[in-house]
């Protein structure tokens, strides 16, 4: 990380007007302060790796007056290859932070600063010991070369993740318009965003004392890094493992990059850039990463393979009963509690509550297995309902727009029944039927040709080319229509174990 992007990193996430909002003030001498070791990264931008990490913390805790000394990590992880000049300024920073009494509040009080100092002191010592035993300026220049080839690496896969938005900015970059400006701006940080992002994926394991002198771990990484450029696995052969069976993402990393693979496999498939830049489900970033050769799709589907231009959507979840969803346009994406009411008050009658109970289910907002149970005790109890016709009102209902037809919904709704009782299995499944046939679309309104069905703890994944995968057995299907939550709950969830 030179000493641009490090400027940078400050400036943006965590900018002293920031800072300033959350401790009410913020004295001179804490921003020169900042500004002196923005100088020094300048000079000596080697060291702004060193620091970054640091900064980040410290300024996140006092954005959110988390107590310092509640997770000290910050300078064991980092300051193992700070130079004295670096240690000394930052030494100097924190005495300005100890005169500022809301500053030195929000990071937790003159102890969690003298653990701060401690580590530091103690960080500086250990690495004047190393310097002495390993030889300083081969084991300094050898290092200098291993962050300037790991941050090169970064800049590729961030191009490779982000390649529409780069050519995006570079076909509109003459534009002197404010719209566009306006837009450039907006990709650019998202851009950065996303550099974040796979910057930590690594930096949490990687720059630690005594990691950062692993040659063969750097020499490992910097070769996984550089296939991962151009893909890792082959993603023809993880769509064809994984038509009409379970495959796992794991079987496909070459030999020669499964220990670094694994190593990181957990931050791969977890990490997501903050909301700012784009929208990103869980295990996209990873996949992306190792996949070969996929980057985000630029406009409808999660995935886009660069050669045939074919979409996919990801649909992930560690926990394969509260698995991804499937939103059509019109689909409600607010509370709708009086829309199902609605439909409750038109099929039970006025009254209906009490009629129920007052801790029935029927009268809360989820159209689910629970609510399906306690119905179909009211029809064998005398209850008179068409239950195809309730079904097809409360479909109708969790739309705002594009509203279904009767002759649409027709042919789904019959696989919903079971006489004049809801089969549960069989709405959720064949709701979510419905669901995927709009999502999806079809002929040239077709908006992507497969979904991907990911568990990014288990790395286990299926391919699905239409609904009518839906019948695998090894899939989750959960849930219903539920018109008290926002977002997306008025689907079905699909996971996988």
């Amino acid at each position: 990380m030179r000493a641009l992007e490090f400027t940078r990193l400050i400036e943006e996430p965590m900018t002293l007007p920031d800072v300033q909002r959350v401790t009410g003030k913020v004295d001179p001498a804490i921003q020169k302060g900042i500004e002196d070791l923005e100088k020094i990264a300048q000079q000596d931008p080697e060291q702004a790796d060193g620091i970054l990490k640091y900064f980040q913390d410290l300024y996140a805790k006092i954005k959110s007056k988390v107590s310092a000394s509640e997770d000290i990590e910050v300078l064991e992880d980092q300051t193992g290859i700070m130079t004295t000049q670096v240690a000394d300024a930052t030494m100097d920073l924190l005495a300005k932070i100890m005169s500022d009494p809301v500053a030195l509040q929000a990071l937790g009080g003159e102890q969690a600063i003298k653990t701060i100092k401690d580590d530091i002191l103690t960080q500086r010592a250990q690495r004047i010991k190393s310097a002495r035993d390993e030889g300083d300026l081969d084991a300094t220049n050898r290092l200098n070369k291993f962050l300037t080839d790991y941050d090169s690496k970064i800049d590729e896969l961030v191009n490779k993740i982000m390649e529409s938005e780069r050519q995006w900015i570079l076909a509109n970059k003459d534009s002197e318009t404010k719209k566009v400006q306006k837009e450039i701006a907006t990709k650019e940080k998202n851009i950065a965003a996303v550099k974040r992002t796979i910057g930590g994926i690594f930096s949490g394991k990687l720059f630690k004392a005594g990691t950062l002198t692993d040659k063969q771990l750097q020499t490992k990484l910097i070769n996984f890094l550089s296939q991962a450029k151009d893909g890792i696995v082959n993603w023809g052969q993880v769509l064809e493992q994984g038509k009409d069976k379970t495959a796992n993402v794991d079987t496909f990393v070459p030999d020669e990059y499964k220990e670094i693979y694994l190593l990181f496999r957990k931050e791969l498939y977890a990490v997501r850039p903050e909301t700012t830049a784009g929208s990103w489900g869980p295990g996209e970033v990873g996949l992306i990463l190792i996949g070969n050769p996929i980057t985000k799709a630029k406009d409808a589907g999660d995935l886009q393979d660069k050669k045939t231009g074919d979409k996919f959507e990801l649909k992930a979840s560690n926990d394969p009963k509260k698995g991804g969803r499937l939103s059509p346009k019109g689909l409600g994406t607010s509370v709708m509690t009086t829309a199902f009411n609605r439909v409750k008050l038109k099929h039970f009658g006025k009254g209906f509550q009490e009629k129920f109970g007052e801790k029935s289910v029927l009268n809360k907002n989820s159209l689910n297995s629970t609510f399906i149970k306690q119905y179909n005790e009211f029809i064998d109890k005398g209850l008179q309902v068409d239950s195809e016709e309730f079904l097809k009102d409360c479909i109708k209902a969790a739309f705002t727009d594009l509203v279904p037809t009767d002759t649409e919904l027709a042919p789904y709704l019959e696989k919903m029944l079971d006489g004049n009782k809801i089969d549960y299995n069989g709405f959720v499944k064949t709701y979510a039927k419905f669901l995927f046939d709009r999502y999806q679309g079809t002929g040239d309104e077709k908006k992507f040709k497969n979904i991907i069905v990911f568990n990014p703890t288990s790395t286990t994944y299926t391919v699905l080319d239409g609904s009518d995968d839906l019948d695998r057995d090894f899939l989750f299907i959960t849930g219903g229509i539920e018109f008290g939550g926002s977002q997306v709950p008025k689907s079905p969830q699909i996971g996988i174990a």
